[in-house]
């Protein structure tokens, strides 16, 4: 019985324009008519490319997240400019009872000594930098003298080096509780750093602490900025290599695992490779470096041409069963198939750029580079699949050639088939589950609050870390938290009303929880015995007489500003932001007091907390306004406002299942979750645009709705299954990561893929069928598809 005449119904290259799909599939077309020249073009180009991976280059993620044309970080940017910066305070802890014998503190001394004569360091703080009280000639002599004492003398020395306001709980921990920890502030010479780079400059140091401090048996370990900075230099470039070498090899061992034909494999997995050579290539010519967040662009940039590639080699083969030549098959899987690769593309690129709407460098630089490697993944495709498929494949191949793997015949194509069959009795309750689940997810979603912490940025498991927690025991955080003071010209830090408000802020410090290691003129003022600035005398002695670098930590005279710093435990954003709050309050007092001085907190801590909170909300707007573009722009593709309402649900399916999971684990919206969520929806997009174009072309073929839905399953179902499961393996990778920021990407990105799969394969034909066309796929007539 033959189907009853319908208008035809235009397929996605008829919607999105004959002008805009001749136009993306041109080298496809090219290709298929020239497909030797072609492929030395691409050749030539992939050459060059790989040619221009050595001017690569990798960054660490510290600098660039926070880089932002804002208040806060002008503020941060004044603070390194007048003081120096904790940026390149290599920190070095000591412990050990050695610190508690004549012995190990000539090794420490000799250190101080040793570490201050190298060429990559600035200057070196230490015990052996503190000075002791003036004398009755108000001479300010060293703290520990030339020949160290023993036994009783070198005890009571302890105690009084424990007593001094510098030193106590922050270069030394209290020798009477346990083996005594030390620290060492080396700042490196950011002359020597910026030529020689960190490896060097920490390397330098290294065998010089191991070598005097190993003979005496005190442990070491090394932490701070540059330290971490290092760590997340190496693990970049080892994840890098690691993720791009297994993300393809997960895609070979998947079609060979299918295919079981080498044919194939290389039809299959070649282009991903051009893909990923074109992208580096790219990345270092236009000079876009690479850090934990980007790495992840090489293995996403493969997966979108392993899928496109795999889209285009399915539909091939389907014209070539169905009869067709192969250069025709090859056309037709170019026209028909291309332009929907092509929108896939376009969508993810939206996605990504929505990105570049956040204040940090960081994160607009991934968005635009992930963006840029979605439009070269797609090109590679387009171009080397349809070269590769004329020239390994035979040129008679046609039906009659049994050697073709069909997926017909594979068990994953017979499971989607029968999915197809209970998809169509079941239609209304998975529609309903599907909304509903949905529904209480978007609940859950909405419940999420940002979540931040500054070690989410570096290695939990390698020195800086284990270092780092060891000095939050023991002595003090690594985190700066930092209160500025500046006055105008006719005042210097001694005059009163600057004395009294150092003093105050000091104070309230001390009372904050949380906050430690305060340094400041009061620090200095109350060691020499000052409670109302009556000792200025004696102040401006000692601070003449401390090292020109120890003497900047404190006050820049010509600057007409003084610091008072402090350190942070390993916080939460909120709980630092709470701690910022409450200093605020506080500094109220004296903004009333003295208005013609100017107070600003500030420091890395306070910078990232506040910074990362607003840029993780802009991350999560800017997500849901890319999901408005994108769906919009599907009702605009397929001309269809039914299509662009019935496409929603699915794709918000995605983000919101993992949204709930996410709350339901207890983690909150970070950085790496929410852009894990905006890309893992691109990706989702891609498969809910290639289940609609096939839709569309078995509805143009003059199928009833059921059945349309039935063969799109058939032939669309394999490959959304396949592409995601390679998806998901690849990015599986990230587990390899020692990097938190890493592995949140990569965890987020898994489970949302895998609910998109369920949002396309069940949410969306369902609702196809409940709501695409009324009640007309309810109406009795007879199968026209092909038997399966």
């Amino acid at each position: 019985m033959t189907p009853p005449s319908r208008p035809p119904v235009k397929s996605v290259r008829q919607q999105f324009g004959e002008l805009a799909a001749d136009y993306l599939v041109c080298p496809g077309r090219l290709a298929a008519r020239y497909p030797r020249g072609v492929g030395l073009l691409i050749t030539a180009i992939t050459i060059i490319m790989a040619l221009a991976i050595m001017r690569v280059e990798t960054d660490d993620a510290l600098s660039g997240l926070f880089n932002a044309q804002t208040q806060e970080y002008r503020n941060y940017e004044q603070l390194t400019a007048y003081f120096p910066s904790n940026e390149t305070d290599l920190l070095i802890a000591v412990d050990g009872w050695g610190l508690t014998t004549s012995t190990g503190l000539e090794a420490v001394r000799d250190l101080h000594l040793e570490l201050s004569l190298l060429d990559s360091v600035e200057y070196v703080i230490s015990l052996f930098s503190i000075r002791d009280r003036p004398d009755e000639r108000g001479r300010i002599p060293p703290f520990y003298p030339i020949d160290l004492p023993d036994g009783a003398e070198l005890e009571a020395l302890l105690k009084r080096a424990y007593a001094h306001p510098i030193v106590r709980d922050q270069l030394l921990s209290d020798p009477q509780e346990s083996a005594p920890m030390a620290l060492i502030v080396v700042t490196l010479s950011a002359a020597f750093v910026e030529e020689n780079g960190l490896e060097t400059s920490i390397g330098e140091i290294r065998p010089v602490v191991r070598d005097i401090l190993k003979p005496v048996e005190l442990r070491h370990g090394f932490t701070g900025i540059p330290k971490m900075k290092l760590e997340t230099l190496e693990d970049s470039r080892r994840d890098r290599l690691v993720f791009t070498a297994l993300a393809y090899a997960i895609c070979v061992i998947v079609c060979l695992f299918y295919f079981r034909r080498l044919r194939n494999v290389a039809i299959s997995t070649l282009p991903p490779l051009v893909a990923a050579i074109w992208v580096l290539g790219t990345f270092g010519i236009v000079g876009i470096h690479f850090d934990p967040l980007t790495n992840t662009i090489i293995p996403l940039a493969m997966a979108i041409a392993f899928t496109d590639s795999m889209h285009l080699q399915f539909a091939v083969q389907r014209e070539i069963s169905a009869g067709a030549k192969l250069k025709g098959a090859v056309n037709t899987a170019v026209r028909d198939v291309g332009p929907a690769c092509g929108l896939t593309s376009i969508t993810t690129a939206i996605a990504l750029l929505s990105l570049t709407l956040t204040d940090s460098e960081l994160i607009r630089t991934f968005g635009a580079g992930a963006a840029l490697a979605t439009t070269l993944a797609f090109a590679a495709v387009i171009a080397a699949n349809p070269v590769l498929t004329m020239l390994l494949f035979d040129q008679g191949a046609d039906a009659t050639d049994r050697r073709l793997h069909h997926v017909r015949d594979s068990l994953l194509d017979r499971s989607c088939i029968g999915w197809a069959n209970i998809l169509v009795q079941r239609s209304g309750t998975c529609a309903t589950v599907g909304l509903v689940f949905t529904a209480g997810a978007a609940i859950a979603y909405a419940q999420l609050q940002p979540h931040y912490r500054l070690s989410d940025l570096i290695s939990k498991h390698r020195e800086a870390a284990t270092t780092s927690a060891r000095l939050e025991a023991r002595l003090s955080g690594v985190y700066p938290l930092d209160i500025s003071v500046e006055w105008l010209d006719d005042k210097t830090f001694r005059s009163p009303e600057v004395v009294d408000t150092i003093a105050g802020i000091h104070g309230l410090l001390e009372t904050v929880p949380a906050v430690e290691n305060i340094w400041s003129l009061e620090t200095l003022r109350r060691w020499l015995g000052g409670t109302d600035g009556s000792d200025r005398s004696d102040l401006d002695r000692y601070i003449n007489q401390l090292p020109d670098p120890l003497r900047a930590r404190f006050v820049n005279e010509s600057r007409r500003a003084a610091l008072i710093a402090s350190y942070t435990d390993d916080l939460e954003a909120k709980d630092v932001l709470d701690l910022v709050d409450r200093i605020e309050a506080g500094l109220a007092e004296f903004r009333s007091k003295y208005p013609e001085l100017e107070l600003t907190v500030t420091g890395i801590a306070a910078l990232s907390a506040s910074h990362s909170v607003n840029i993780i909300e802009q991350l999560n707007y800017g997500l849901f306004g890319a999901v408005l573009v994108i769906i919009a722009l599907l009702g605009i593709v397929f001309g269809s406002f039914r299509i662009m309402l019935l496409s929603a649900p699915p794709n918000l399916f995605a983000l919101l299942a993992t949204g709930g999971l996410l709350h339901l684990g207890g983690a909150g919206l970070s950085f790496a979750n929410v852009v894990g969520l905006t890309v893992a929806f691109g990706l989702a997009v891609d498969d809910t645009i290639h289940l609609l174009n096939r839709m569309r072309l078995e509805r143009a073929r003059g199928l009833a709705p059921v059945d349309a839905v039935k063969a799109t399953v058939h032939h669309v179902g394999p490959v959304l299954v396949l592409t995601t499961t390679v998806l998901v393996l690849g990015l599986s990778v990230t587990v390899l990561s020692s990097v938190p920021l890493t592995l949140e990407f990569g965890r987020v990105c898994i489970a949302t893929l895998v609910f998109a799969l369920i949002g396309d394969l069940v949410l969306l034909p369902a609702m196809l069928l409940q709501f695409g066309n009324g009640g007309e796929q309810r109406q009795p007539h007879r199968s026209t598809s092909p038997p399966t």
